[in-house]
């Protein structure tokens, strides 16, 4: 059974800021956050980190159903590609508009486990997000897409099914900068007091990230 310092480690780490360099291996950097390579064939993105596919693995277990979220190797030998497009890694929460500016939360609380999920690429990795950015708006968009049961959106029986396997708070703005940091900050407590945290747990400990998490 987990206790409750493991799930108090749990929400740290997925709260710490995850920065990728390819070629390395995943390894705890104290106070500049946490470092982890990249089997994913794109640029660097920390959504799509190993640490995050990992992390995606364990979340989502159900949801994959099976599958991994990359090939291997495909049978032209690429490396790296996704299995299912409609199963991408994506940023949750980056920032607001004001006019044309876009306003960016700070690295540091934007890069993490906490605000990263799986969705279709078609909603975030290469092409506009359905309102980009803004959750609350995204979350509107996806009830209409469930209720017509489209592609990737007629795996859940309803709109608080998919929030229940997001682990999207019950309630959340993201009309601003402060809305969006609380978002994270309560999808981390959500995660880590779920049935994942165990796993999550053993995950993190394996690569030696909870050392510095003791208390």
């Amino acid at each position: 059974m987990i206790s409750a310092l493991q799930r108090e480690q749990v929400r740290q780490i997925l709260l710490e800021q995850v920065e990728v360099q390819k070629g390395n291996m995943i390894a705890d950097c104290g106070a500049k956050g946490i470092i982890s390579g990249q089997f994913y064939y794109g640029e660097g993105d920390s959504d799509m980190s190993d640490l995050a596919i990992g992390f995606y693995e364990i979340l989502y277990r159900e949801l994959l159903a099976g599958k991994k979220v990359l090939v291997a190797a495909d049978r032209n030998g690429a490396k790296g590609k996704l299995v299912d497009l409609n199963l991408a890694g994506d940023t949750m929460n980056t920032g607001v508009y004001h006019g044309g500016t876009k306003e960016r939360i700070e690295g540091k609380r934007r890069h993490c486990l906490a605000n990263f999920w799986l969705i279709p690429m078609v909603h975030g990795r290469r092409s506009q997000k359905l309102h980009r950015d803004y959750m609350k708006q995204y979350c509107d968009d996806v009830v209409r897409m469930i209720a017509s049961q489209s592609a990737y959106f007629s795996a859940f029986q309803d709109f608080p099914d998919f929030m229940v396997r997001h682990f999207i708070p019950r309630e959340f703005s993201s009309d601003t900068i402060e809305a969006q940091l609380k978002f994270i900050d309560d999808r981390a407590k959500l995660i880590a007091n779920s049935s994942k945290a165990s796993e999550l747990w053993d995950y993190f400990n394996r690569l030696k990230l909870v050392d510095k998490h003791i208390s």
